[in-house]
């Protein structure tokens, strides 16, 4: 069985450098497999902006949001909650244990 891993960096932003977030590189190859080469591929929900301008016209109102952080923001419930860990290699050594967040 291929084992698929992504790499993680922190990232600064200059702005806000008390905090930082960590970005994974789920293109990033162990064992010739990458962890996008194991998801699926679900449907494509991106709106094209001639739909979007088509339902601005529909109603009277329009109403549309900034959503920031939402996978960090978002409550699961706890039967889902395993599938959204976060697993850390100490040391980025492949041999230890992962520590699950």
């Amino acid at each position: 069985m291929d084992i698929a891993l992504a790499t993680s960096q922190p990232v600064v932003n200059p702005n806000k450098s008390e905090k930082f977030r960590v970005v994974f590189d789920c293109a990033a190859n162990y064992g010739r497999t990458s962890l996008n080469d194991r998801i699926l591929q679900g449907p494509d929900m991106t709106n094209t902006l001639l739909n979007v301008l088509l339902r601005f016209r529909e109603g009277a109102v329009a109403v549309i949001g900034d959503i920031r952080a939402t996978f960090h923001e978002v409550n699961f419930t706890p039967h889902h909650r395993d599938v959204l860990q976060f697993q850390w290699l100490k040391d980025g050594n492949v041999g230890n244990s992962p520590e699950v967040y």
